[in-house]
């Protein structure tokens, strides 16, 4: 008896140690993840957290504002965060920072009146266990899932209902793993911030046909209203200064993505500041989906969300470095056929000297990449010469060397361009 006893125990240590042993291996809290490297940072040095999903994530460059108005910053959230999740997002990050301003992306909003929860567990598994913690598992997950409340279990859950992921998490698990110092300071002094360097195809866009009559309502549901005040009454408790923002995007033609709610009539509710970067003149350049922007579309918002801080709070820009970051703000670019293997491509500025910056330009069609040439001394523009008809994608480089930033441009054009 004594003997199964023992061989039972010595079944059910082997059975934990894989569990536990591939939990690790499957768990989300990966250095790149920005909840991961928040924890990382000093305890208060933080100014200001732009908080939202992954329209917020790829929206705003903390740098930027760092370097003109003084505000140390961070971009936090997950993606496809909602309103609810933002809330208990803001209870943890104010257990280590103490930020005077607090910026919500309003996409937040539609996304609670869907009741979506978005990719929750890159914030649940990335901090440690506590009641806020306990809270969101216990509010997002109910009898018979209650399995769900331990990050083990839910982890695997996932896994084993798609184990065509395993090799990707095997790799993504041995790519953390051998992360270097200096690459984790990148990610570390990207400050949250996601850059996603391709825009839009042409062809994608051409499908797209904004909505004719927008759909609009100021009434939030009651669950939105709960959290929304919630995050107002957290953020008076700790004499922040809240306001809103709406990100742009390309509206698609079955407005899966077209906002619901009237943010501004819900900010004037509220007596909240609010800015509708979506207003803004934004072209193809500036977007990588029909609702994420490049980011060279993201330093265009970046720079009106900049305006819009210092105003309403009558804070002093640094002008001298905001006008070498509008050095880099593009509104558009042009491609003219010279012979269907030479192309001019030329980038277009109303406020911005292009000319000042530097660029490289280089083109990559299967693997194999060659190099484009700078057009005399017009840097912002550069002669394309194609080895054969087919897709190829541009990259580009601009940088500005007073200010130490650069930017990185992916267009991707099919020969012949119509």
């Amino acid at each position: 008896m004594k003997r199964k006893q023992l061989t039972l125990i010595l079944f059910l240590i082997l059975i934990i140690s894989i569990f536990l042993s591939l939990h690790l291996l499957f768990r989300f809290d990966s250095k790149r993840n920005r909840w991961y490297q928040f924890k990382q940072l000093p305890e208060n040095s933080i100014d200001i957290l732009y908080m939202g999903n992954s329209h917020n994530m790829q929206g705003i460059i903390p740098k930027v504002i760092e370097d003109t108005l003084g505000l140390k910053g961070f971009t936090l959230g997950v993606p496809g965060e909602s309103i609810k999740s933002t809330y208990f997002e803001l209870v943890e990050a104010l257990k280590t920072q103490s930020p005077t301003y607090v910026g919500i992306e309003t996409y937040v909003f539609d996304v609670n009146m869907r009741e979506g929860d978005g990719y929750i567990f890159a914030f649940l598994d990335s901090i440690p266990f506590s009641k806020n913690a306990l809270d969101v598992s216990s509010l997002l997950y109910s009898m018979p899932q209650a399995y769900n409340y331990f990050p083990a279990i839910r982890q695997h859950s996932m896994i084993w209902k798609q184990p065509e992921l395993i090799p990707s998490r095997i790799m993504d698990y041995k790519q953390n793993k051998e992360l270097s110092d200096s690459d984790f300071s990148f990610y570390i002094n990207s400050d949250g911030y996601f850059i996603n360097d391709t825009q839009i195809e042409n062809e994608k866009v051409q499908t797209i046909t904004p909505l004719l009559e927008p759909i609009k309502q100021e009434q939030i549901n009651q669950n939105t209203k709960i959290y929304l005040e919630k995050i107002i009454s957290l953020c008076q408790k700790n004499n922040i200064q809240l306001f809103l923002y709406t990100m742009p995007e390309v509206r698609d033609k079955l407005g899966i993505e077209h906002r619901l709610l009237d943010y501004k009539a819900i900010a004037n509710r509220y007596n909240l500041p609010y800015i509708d970067i979506a207003q803004e003149e934004f072209s193809i350049m500036h977007f990588s989906d029909t609702n994420h922007l490049t980011q060279i579309g993201s330093l265009r918002a970046t720079l009106h969300i900049l305006d819009f801080i210092a105003n309403q709070y009558v804070l002093s820009i640094d002008k001298t470095k905001e006008k070498e970051y509008q050095q880099l703000n593009i509104d558009n670019y042009k491609i003219e056929e010279i012979s269907w293997q030479f192309f001019h491509l030329e980038f277009i500025s109303e406020n911005g000297d292009l000319e000042k910056n530097d660029y490289s330009y280089s083109i990559d069609s299967n693997g194999k990449t060659f190099g484009g040439r700078p057009d005399g001394n017009l840097k912002a523009a550069t002669i394309i010469a194609f080895q054969e008809k087919g897709k190829y994608r541009i990259n580009i480089t601009i940088e500005n060397p007073k200010i130490n930033y650069s930017i990185n441009h992916n267009i991707i054009i099919d020969l012949p361009l119509k």
